[in-house]
């Protein structure tokens, strides 16, 4: 392994670590039902994993043009949640 492999390893597991840290840090403070906690951090991580190697495998054009799709979508749902919510729609 590369030195930066290793680096991205070590950073992987430090941010995982904080991530099941937090979420059982507000799961217990709001008196949440933490008994489905494991299910979804594990699904937390597979998706982003399994999003990550299919970024890692698109080239660069397709990258953005999917991500700037997303971006799309996601504001016109904003804005149609906020209209419906004024009653405009």
């Amino acid at each position: 392994m590369t030195y930066h492999a290793v680096q991205k390893s070590r950073i992987s597991r430090r941010v995982l670590s904080a991530e099941f840290l937090e979420i059982h840090r507000l799961g217990c403070q709001r008196g949440c039902q933490t008994s489905c906690q494991p299910q979804l951090q594990t699904f937390g991580f597979v998706g982003g994993w399994g999003g990550a190697v299919i970024a890692n495998r698109m080239s660069g054009p397709s990258l953005r043009l999917a991500f700037g799709a997303f971006l799309v979508c996601l504001g016109c749902s904003l804005i149609y949640g906020a209209l419906s919510r004024l009653g405009w729609v």
